[in-house]
């Protein structure tokens, strides 16, 4: 045995690198898990900066401490979506709601969206179906709300509410074929 196996198999708990190195499903899932919730904050923090996608919404709040902390509110529950999948999809779209309530850029983002994918991944399996459709329809709801908060319902109407309901949809219809 080698002196690298040796030393893998002393090491133990948080810092234990020995899945990476077997290519083991905990490093992979981790090592994926850590470049989601960094992608969501990087896009998070991005869209806020720029004032979305397209046209700046009249009004919108531009990138400051809050819309920062609130992009790492809506990006670093990842970390934890394959173990605590129903508050982590909690806390990631508590903290979209509040992102629109707020008046921040509220083009997609990418950690709800994730929490939502992992959500119907889980259900019927992890998580109890009826619980699951629960939350993913009440999130819906929950965003919109928070949108005609800090927004207009008109433009919940007419704009946002189809399309993202057609999303919602097809990320739920892509989860549920994923075994996690």
């Amino acid at each position: 045995r080698g002196m690298a196996t040796a030393a893998t198999e002393r090491t133990n708990g948080l810092w234990s690198f020995r899945g990476f190195r077997e290519g083991g499903v905990v490093g992979r899932e981790l090592a994926i898990d850590c470049g989601l919730a960094l992608a969501s904050f990087l896009l998070a923090v991005g869209l806020m900066a720029s004032g979305g996608f397209g046209a700046e919404e009249a009004g919108a709040r531009g990138l400051d401490g809050l819309g920062v902390v609130l992009a790492a509110a809506v990006s670093l529950p990842l970390l934890a979506r394959r173990h605590a999948i129903v508050p982590v999809f909690i806390a990631l779209f508590a903290a979209y709601a509040a992102i629109a309530a707020l008046r921040f850029p509220i083009d997609i983002m990418l950690g709800p969206l994730i929490g939502l994918y992992t959500l119907a991944g889980a259900a019927g399996r992890t998580v109890p179906r009826p619980l699951a459709i629960t939350l993913g329809v009440g999130s819906y709801f929950a965003i919109f709300g928070a949108i005609a908060i800090g927004y207009d319902l008109a433009r919940v109407a007419d704009v946002e509410a189809p399309f993202v309901a057609l999303l919602w949809v097809l990320i739920w219809m892509a989860g549920e074929r994923v075994e996690l």
